[in-house]
């Protein structure tokens, strides 16, 4: 399971299951909970990132055409209450399970063709970019874009 002993691991297990618990369909949560909690696990996990159809569309809202570039994403997460720093699960190892400044975050994965999920408020705010350009969404609980 999750080692829970130090600062950084109890932020990555907040980000990580807040997301799924809030954003993935009902039916999908607790196999990707339980994928998520094991290093083998969390491999095929990150393999579906790519092609991600798990996501719960009532949460999901496709990014404006004006906003599709790194400075709209980044205000219009930041408008709607993002920190400076945000948290990353991505296909990529480079990027996988880091805590980054946000506006970094967007300008290296942002268009990159990688998959990634950025966490930045826990279950509450995220963007979710796949390798399809159609499946770029910001995610969020409360207000709609």
């Amino acid at each position: 399971m999750f080692p829970t002993s130090n600062k950084q691991n109890m932020f990555q297990m907040d980000h990580e299951i807040c997301l799924i618990k809030s954003f993935v369909i009902k039916e999908r949560q607790q196999r990707y909970i339980n994928l998520i909690a094991t290093k083998r696990g969390r491999i095929k996990f990150r393999s579906y990132i790519a092609h991600f159809n798990d996501l719960d569309n009532q949460f999901c809202f496709p990014l404006i055409k004006n906003l599709v570039n790194p400075n709209g994403l980044y205000e219009l997460l930041n408008l709607n209450g993002a920190p400076e720093t945000c948290y990353v699960i991505s296909e990529h190892d480079k990027y996988d399970q880091n805590e980054l400044h946000l506006k970094d975050a967007i300008n290296e994965l942002f268009l990159s063709g990688l998959a990634y999920f950025i966490s930045c408020i826990p279950g509450k705010l995220a963007y979710y970019e796949g390798e399809d350009l159609n499946s770029r969404y910001t995610l969020q609980k409360k207000a709609h874009f």
